[in-house]
């Protein structure tokens, strides 16, 4: 697993949130979020999304192939078992 949000997780978790319609999603709520409630719930929802961001960047620069692995995630799954 390329990446270490220290805590544990699934995998699979992790592989649903590299996935590139999770990133377009996460991209459409952030473009959206000044049109959402300013409650609690919303803002939570927004640090999470810009901390999974944070790490996938950070973990893209350390590992250029994880932008292969966002698009192909069957293809190395195979390498990791």
């Amino acid at each position: 697993m390329l990446l270490d949000f220290s805590s544990p997780a699934p995998a699979r978790l992790i592989g649903v949130l590299l996935q590139v319609s999770t990133l377009n999603l996460f991209k459409t709520i952030l473009d959206d979020q000044k049109s959402l409630p300013r409650d609690q719930p919303h803002k939570d929802l927004i640090n999470l999304i810009n901390f999974i961001l944070r790490k996938f960047f950070k973990a893209l620069t350390e590992e250029p192939f994880l932008a292969v692995e966002v698009r192909c995630p069957p293809f190395f799954s195979l390498f990791l078992q």
